[in-house]
């Protein structure tokens, strides 16, 4: 086999929000010239959140860019300066109320060929006597609809149905999956 030459020679900024970032790469891929789009977006905090019954909190959310509901993993943006952990902790916080230890499951790239931003997963888990506490949390949130609780074959179903089809929340259970299996399956 031989070795490929990938280079990025040139960047400039055709589109900026507070929210993302859209390049334009000049680049050189074996020689030739070309170009590449990329979207920069902050990192983000995503949390797997299980009761001691061994079930899984979604938020149930509204998405402008698809106009539809979902449900999903709590998680959020990574501000600049935080660390991902503040993040997740913030995060759950204000999207749950909750606050639990966590521990770091690791990260995924989500869409590669779109941007480089990382999806860090953390896991935690929570008393039942909790899941009333954030069942009935009512604080207004981006477009949090609702919260609940899932069993693991709840999930596959949602999942099968199209019910969970966020990919930072597939990612997320995949790597829970594939890290340590034993929390992926009730006991």
């Amino acid at each position: 086999m031989t070795n490929r030459i990938f280079k990025v020679t040139k960047e400039d900024i055709k589109y900026q929000t507070p929210w993302l970032t859209v390049k334009e790469l000049t680049i050189e891929k074996d020689g030739k010239q070309g170009s590449y789009d990329v979207v920069h977006r902050s990192n983000t905090s995503t949390l797997i959140i299980k009761t001691e019954n061994h079930k899984i909190l979604f938020l149930r959310q509204y998405r402008f860019p698809t106009d539809t509901y979902a449900w999903e993993l709590p998680m959020g943006g990574i501000e600049e300066g935080e660390s991902p952990i503040d993040a997740a902790i913030r995060e759950l916080k204000e999207e749950t109320g909750l606050y639990t230890t966590l521990q770091p499951l690791g990260f995924f790239h989500p869409a590669p060929g779109l941007t480089p931003q990382k999806a860090h997963v953390f896991f935690g888990q929570i008393p039942d006597m909790d899941i009333l506490k954030v069942t009935t949390f009512n604080d207004v949130v981006d477009e949090i609809v609702n919260r609940e609780f899932y069993d693991f074959t709840q999930i596959a179903a949602m999942i099968q149905n199209g019910e969970i089809s966020d990919g930072f929340t597939l990612g997320s259970l995949s790597l829970l999956k594939w890290i340590d299996v034993k929390f992926f399956k009730p006991k």
